[in-house]
């Protein structure tokens, strides 16, 4: 597994981490489904973004 796989893999578990589900449209996204080599995108970053400041609550 390449590193950027490897990123990628572990954003996907932080995803999970804070209950983020596979998206349900063709994003780019690291929460897609399967190995993903692409990082973080901004569709990852506003996700995970929305779901820390509900925890800081």
């Amino acid at each position: 597994m390449s590193f950027s796989e490897k990123i990628s893999n572990e954003t996907h578990g932080v995803g999970h981490t804070l209950s983020q589900a596979h998206p349900v449209t063709s994003q780019n996204s690291v929460i897609t489904q399967g190995i993903q080599s692409i990082g973080v995108q901004a569709w990852d970053k506003g996700c995970f973004n929305v779901k820390i400041s509900k925890l800081k609550k």
